[in-house]
């Protein structure tokens, strides 16, 4: 029962994946021109010709480990499949007895887990904005600030017309 339910979620999801990595693999690198066009997406052409096998066996987000810009968006098609395959196992196993205590544990872990590894990296528990996260990020801020600035003239203008 657990490898039909596997299979059937499988063979939703392989097919329109495999077409969009068959489409990065080949025709993706023709789509576009420029002066920066090839030095970006030659490197995701030949990382998806590299790695698709990983993608099809939804692996990727282990096995890549960000060496691999091949379609980087999709770790989570990967992760979902991942947890499906966890969950169902864990919700066959426990059907008789010892959900309540599994999903009580899960939820401690789930809970305590990312508290340690905060503690024992170093790291802030949420985004601090100072001048070391300014300067890292400076690239992403000014998109920001540039994006948000044309969607603020192109609302005003929307204004301006409507009132006319």
């Amino acid at each position: 029962m657990i490898i039909l339910l596997i299979a059937i979620l499988y063979f939703r999801i392989v097919p329109a994946y495999a077409v969009v990595l068959f489409f990065t693999s080949t025709w993706f690198r023709h789509l576009g021109s420029g002066p920066l066009w090839k030095l970006f997406v030659t490197g995701i052409v030949n990382d998806c010709r590299k790695h698709w096998w990983q993608h099809l066996l939804f692996i990727n987000n282990y096995t890549n480990k960000g060496d691999s810009f091949c379609l980087m968006q999709t770790w989570h098609v990967a992760t979902e499949m991942q947890l499906f395959i966890v969950g169902l196992v864990l919700h066959l196993v426990t059907r008789r007895c010892g959900r309540r205590i599994l999903l009580a544990f899960m939820l401690l872990v789930g809970a305590v887990a990312p508290t340690i590894h905060v503690l024992l990296q170093d790291m802030d528990p949420f985004v601090i904005i100072n001048p070391e996260y300014v300067n890292s990020n400076l690239v992403v801020l000014v998109f920001c600030i540039d994006y948000f600035d044309d969607l603020i003239l192109v609302y005003n203008e929307f204004l301006e017309l409507s009132f006319y």
